[in-house]
């Protein structure tokens, strides 16, 4: 019998941290949304008012890989702290909105406090 699947299907813990932006940040997009088992306007629709479409996604990612690869943090932390870095120069004061939120999305109960809220 042959094989018709050569290559190992991507997990989705790779696939995410391959989203990521040289800036620390994730972009919205279909890409994103598969990983995180959503729609895109679905996403749209449950992101805070006034939030950017990319400060919204990386939050969801952060939160996705608290709740999904919390056993391969030492994989993802360094990109988490790039990600924090991009977060407090660019959300201001919408971050604790933001953690709230995609909690409340994602049914994840990571502590604001991750964020150094």
């Amino acid at each position: 019998s042959s094989r018709s699947r050569t290559k190992e299907e991507e997990s989705p813990l790779l696939k995410l941290v391959s989203l990521q932006n040289a800036d620390g940040s994730w972009p919205h997009g279909p890409a994103l949304a598969a990983i995180l088992d959503l729609s895109e306007t679905e996403i749209s629709d449950k992101a805070p008012t006034h939030v950017t479409p990319d400060i919204w996604a990386t939050v969801l990612a952060i939160l996705w890989l608290h709740l999904n690869a919390a056993e391969k943090k030492d994989e993802w932390e360094l990109l988490e702290g790039k990600a924090f870095h991009w977060l407090q120069v660019n959300s201001g004061d919408q971050l604790a909105k933001c953690v709230n939120a995609g909690n409340e999305v994602l049914g994840s109960r990571v502590s604001p406090q991750v964020f150094g809220l």
